[in-house]
């Protein structure tokens, strides 16, 4: 039984009757026909007709034939992809060396695409190498038994490998002498910097409160006040100064002695700075930094005072006020330039900042220092070797080869082998090919260019092997069956292979597959192309519709729709239905392809007159 079977059944069980007329019933009647009476007295009177807006129901109608069941086609647009597509990334992250495709080119499994930088893997290799021809020679120098010369070279072997240990533990003596030399000197000028600045930043402070002292001054004389703009401006400037100077939030009104007498602020850190056997460079930074900070505002602060001596509140000031003013002004300046090129040499010294509390030139040379140690240890070590190489080999040849020395030689043979193979698999690592045959699709890749771990640097596509993928609605879907037969828009064909068992949630629609059938290299990957979907019949007569619910009303006779004749007036023909697909119902009799149905029957009855859209 469909869905609509249900909703007749519910509707089947109700009952139906009109209501009797009352004694109201009967007078409200009466008042009616009075009502149709005056109502048509008024019609038949001449007088200038009102215009008056329509008050009719809009209806829009679908025409039957836009829904026939057995068109056996369903169109979609679809995306071509190819069913043999790979993406080639980059297993190493060194710079591209050649490129040996272009975009287009077709190619066959198992050609070089591209090739990456692997000058570091050649030496290592190169190195592998020797290291097999030396543990061969050494086997050979023992199957063959010693000779004079052999003993000859082995004993110089022995000498030469020694000379290279001497001059290896030569050299990392010197580089451990040369960086700690290097290390000290650098040191050293950066702890005389950190004096230097120090110093500086001590004369600087006392530079910086003694302009203070001055603003204070005729701060007191003259500016002492809270109405006129120049006295607040002046204070607001001080205060900015005092803060900086002497940590203090209200100094902005201080008189000279006040601030004599502070005993906060920069002036115990500098003195700490001084006293300590090792000067904190983070805290150097601080105080430098207030000390610039303080001096930018006590510079404001009398340029305020210069400029409000010629205001009426300093009426009483005279020519050596000004010059008084703009004498320790100048100084000021000048020390603000002089903490400046403090500022920069420090920097230039430090390497332009701290790491970890620590002058960033330290730090780098320190990490220099230890790489150029390890180089060294490792050359020593490596000396050590080829010095007990070359015993063992003279050894052998003195004493005679015996089965032990024999084993030894051949495992050492063989792990040189082994070790040289593997770094001969690390080329596979550095030219990549193509895993499957076809036509390259994307290149990113460039020579000279450095590609990171993973990073894409071509695609292949077969295009020989092409699907589409198109998405239709759940209608449509109830319609396709896999193997259904596609019809291409350029003249191609086609068959459905796949049709996902749920609605994608990203374009609320199901999602197919077809595998295309007689390409040409007229599909393109990535383009999109319409498709018609082969379709099964509903079934065989060609009156059957696939109508929207909301075209068909139910009740408990049957099943109708709603029509508009000429006069604009609503008809109700009855229809039979079969089974629900989604949103639409199988219409199987009592409509026509010409007929034109109302879209939505819902609160329109027949015999309703409508204006129809």
């Amino acid at each position: 039984m469909s869905k609509l079977s249900y909703k007749w059944a519910a509707l089947k069980g109700r009952s139906w009757r009109v209501p009797g007329f009352s004694r109201t019933g009967w007078i409200l009647t009466g008042i009616g026909a009075l009502l149709i009476t005056i109502v048509t007295v008024n019609a038949v009177s001449p007088k200038t007709p009102d215009v008056q807006e329509s008050t009719l129901p809009t209806v829009s109608t679908l025409s039957v034939a836009d829904y026939r069941s057995d068109t056996g086609l369903v169109e979609a647009s679809a995306e071509v992809r190819s069913e043999s597509e790979v993406t080639l990334v980059s297993e190493v992250g060194v710079p591209v060396q050649a490129v040996y495709v272009t975009i287009g080119q077709t190619v066959v499994a198992g050609q070089p695409i591209v090739e990456f930088v692997h000058a570091d893997v050649d030496a290592q290799l190169a190195q592998a190498n020797a290291s097999v021809a030396q543990a061969q020679a050494a086997l050979d120098v023992q199957l063959a038994g010693a000779r004079d010369q052999d003993l000859t070279r082995a004993e110089l072997a022995v000498a030469q490998a020694e000379q290279a240990l001497y001059q290896a533990i030569a050299g990392r003596d010197q580089t451990r002498v040369a960086n700690e030399a290097a290390y000290t000197d650098l040191s050293e000028s950066i702890q005389n910097t950190y004096a230097t600045t120090l110093r500086s930043v001590a004369t600087n402070y006392t530079t910086a409160v003694d302009g203070l002292l001055v603003v204070a001054d005729y701060q007191q004389d003259y500016f002492n006040c809270s109405s006129q703009t120049v006295c607040n401006q002046i204070e607001s400037a001080k205060h900015r100064a005092m803060r900086a100077l002497f940590d203090v939030n209200d100094g902005g009104k201080w008189n000279a002695q006040t601030i004599l007498q502070t005993d906060s602020g920069l002036l115990p850190r500098i003195e700490a700075l001084q006293s300590a056997a090792v000067i904190d460079t983070v805290e150097l930074h601080a105080v430098l930094d207030q000390v610039q900070a303080g001096l930018d505002a006590t510079r404001d602060a009398l340029m305020l005072t210069r400029e409000g001596l010629n205001t009426p509140a300093a009426s009483g000031s005279t020519a050596t006020d000004v010059t008084v003013v703009e004498a320790e002004r100048a100084t000021v300046d000048a020390a603000i330039t002089a903490l400046l090129s403090q500022e920069q040499a420090l920097d230039a010294i430090e390497g332009e900042g701290l790491v970890g509390g620590e002058a960033r030139a330290l730090y780098e040379e320190r990490v220099r220092a230890e790489a150029a140690m390890r180089a060294a240890n490792a050359n020593v070590e490596t000396a050590e070797l080829n010095v007990a190489s070359a015993e063992a080999s003279l050894s052998i040849l003195v004493e005679g080869p015996r089965d032990v020395d024999l084993a030894s030689l051949y495992a050492g043979l063989q792990a040189a082998e082994a070790a040289r193979a593997q770094i001969a698999s690390q080329y596979r690592r550095y030219v990549v090919t193509a895993p499957i045959s076809g036509v390259v699709a994307q290149l990113p890749a460039r020579i000279g260019q450095p590609v990171g771990a993973g990073q894409t640097v071509a695609s292949i596509v077969n295009p020989d092997a092409l699907e589409l993928v198109a998405y239709v609605s759940a209608d449509d879907r109830a319609l396709i069956e896999t193997g259904a037969v596609v019809d291409v828009d350029n003249g191609l064909s086609g068959v459905v292979t796949y049709a996902a068992p749920s609605i994608d949630r990203a374009t609320g629609k199901v999602e197919l597959r077809i595998s295309v059938l007689d390409n040409t290299n007229r599909l393109i990957v990535g383009e999109y192309v319409s498709v018609s979907i082969g379709t099964t019949p509903l079934a065989t007569t060609d009156t059957t519709f696939l109508i929207p619910l909301p075209a068909i009303r139910l009740s408990s006779t049957g099943a109708y729709v709603l029509m508009v004749n000429e006069e604009q007036v609503i008809e109700q023909r009855a229809v039979e239905t079969g089974e629900v697909f989604g949103e639409r119902v199988e219409v199987t009799s009592g409509l026509g392809v010409n007929d034109r149905i109302l879209s939505n029957v819902r609160g329109l009855r027949a015999g309703d007159e409508v204006d129809v859209q």
